[in-house]
């Protein structure tokens, strides 16, 4: 005759007593994929989120800045047809500045963030710490006004230095969130309350980050592409040996007609010549002196040119 299990129930918030059949295991309290679980992937999550999130700005950066690097050459980057592995090459000279500047901002946060949960459990600098909790959501509150205005008025955001009005908003919001967290953290909320505060302010920073992050590459890409064109004459001299005659629209560069007898294939050398890039198949020239009235010059790399480079003098 089997044994029926005894479960004694005692009312009054007593516990609940539940007793195995003889040879019975005990039931395990937490299923192996229960809270444990969950708990374990939240921890991953919180680690990976951002991880990915700044990764994927920091490829965005480098393709910006490469597009404007190009573009003040007047070469469209989708015409180059370059394959994602020389894109992230080209990027990854662009991206260690800010990816500095992410890092240490992330750091000085932590920081802070450490010294203000050490304070509140010693219960030492109260008075303190929601000054500045106050000071933060003013702040933050007139950062993101700030933002507002370089949204709203289109004149202010084109004439302020590069990223002014994005900052503005990523940062008015991280510290209008965090000056809010300080003053009310002691209150009783809605859960809900919470989820929409995190939801507001993480998206917030993210349009902000995004926006900031095409602001400054693009400023970049142009600066290094300026400095580019500023040294060409420190750049190997590329001598070109072509079939046809090329039409150079400006620029000193200098034309030869190759001796030897008619059927020669190689008919005309050029020089004072830069090579900007190859990609695709195709080299992309500049002249050693290069004005925005130059242009590029783009050639087939095939066996109607040969190119030479020499050393810079």
């Amino acid at each position: 005759m089997s044994r029926k299990r005894r479960v004694t129930v005692i009312s009054g918030g007593s516990r609940y007593v539940r007793r195995n059949p003889p040879g019975e295991a005990p039931a395990s309290e937490t299923p192996p994929d229960g809270p444990a679980s969950w708990e374990r992937f939240s921890q991953v999550a919180q680690i990976a989120a951002p991880t990915t999130l700044i990764t994927a700005l920091m490829i965005y950066y480098g393709y910006v800045a490469t597009r404007a690097r190009f573009w003040y050459f007047g070469i469209d980057l989708e015409a180059m047809d370059l394959t994602v592995q020389e894109l992230i090459l080209y990027g990854t000279e662009t991206v260690w500045l800010p990816l500095a500047t992410v890092l240490l901002l992330t750091l000085t946060f932590v920081g802070i963030h450490v010294l203000h949960l050490r304070l509140t459990e010693s219960g030492r600098w109260q008075r303190l710490l929601r000054a500045a909790g106050a000071v933060m959501l003013v702040g933050g509150t007139a950062l993101i006004f700030r933002a507002a205005v370089g949204v709203v008025v289109p004149e202010v955001s084109r004439q302020e230095s590069a990223g002014v009005t994005p900052l503005s908003l990523s940062m008015g919001a991280l510290l209008a969130a965090y000056g809010g967290y300080i003053l009310v953290r002691s209150w009783n909320r809605p859960r809900w309350v919470n989820i929409l505060a995190i939801f507001a302010t993480s998206g917030l920073i993210m349009a902000g980050a995004v926006w900031a992050t095409n602001s400054f590459a693009w400023a970049f890409g142009v600066s290094r592409a300026v400095t580019i064109a500023q040294r060409l004459e420190e750049y190997p001299e590329a001598v070109i040996d072509t079939a046809e005659r090329l039409e150079i629209l400006a620029g000193p560069v200098k034309m030869q007609r190759l001796p030897g007898p008619k059927e020669r294939k190689l008919k005309y050398r050029y020089r004072g010549m830069r090579l900007l890039t190859e990609a695709g198949g195709r080299l992309f020239l500049v002249p050693d002196r290069w004005t925005s009235s130059s242009g590029t010059l783009v050639l087939p790399y095939n066996a109607d040119v040969r190119i030479q480079f020499l050393p810079p003098p």
